[in-house]
């Protein structure tokens, strides 16, 4: 009998403390924030080999976003490719499905993709390793789908 009350009253926890209407999906976040953003700035992160992060930590001029070190001077691109990189991130339903964990030796931001909205920041941080990315500051995760890698590879060697 106990356990007939159990169901009815978890439902009634989380959507009490959980209601929809408050649980927007992040790439919806994202996607409003892409839509009146004003800026957006693109950083490269640090080397995936341990020897030459460590290398580059002490050497190089760094800076530490979402747990995530990247080299402190942002990127430049011309603005068709910056225009190119937006158009794939935000198009969840053909370039990105739902996150499977992997055994690739973990999530490495070999990228992050900030836009700001005045004080609204979103971010994108792309792992060619596991081909995954994180949006902050949510945390999502969600995996790249064909193809997608390799084009934001390809986008991303025009960055200076």
């Amino acid at each position: 009998m106990p356990y007939k009350l159990c169901i009815p009253l978890l439902i009634a926890f989380t959507l009490f403390f959980f209601p929809p209407y408050l649980c927007a999906l992040p790439q919806q976040d994202l996607s409003a924030v892409i839509a009146k953003a004003d800026r957006v700035i693109v950083y490269k992160g640090l080397p995936r080999n341990k020897e030459s992060f460590e290398e580059e930590l002490k050497s190089a001029a760094t800076v530490k976003l979402y747990d995530s070190f990247f080299y402190q001077e942002p990127l430049t691109m011309p603005q068709d490719e910056i225009t190119r990189l937006v158009s794939l991130l935000n198009n969840f339903d053909d370039n990105f499905s739902t996150y499977r964990a992997k055994r690739c030796g973990g999530f490495h931001a070999d990228y992050i993709v900030q836009w700001h909205a005045g004080e609204e920041v979103q971010a994108v941080l792309i792992c060619f390793g596991c081909n995954e990315i994180r949006l902050e500051p949510s945390h999502e995760m969600y995996d790249m789908g064909a193809g997608t890698p390799q084009t934001l590879q390809y986008i991303f060697r025009s960055f200076k």
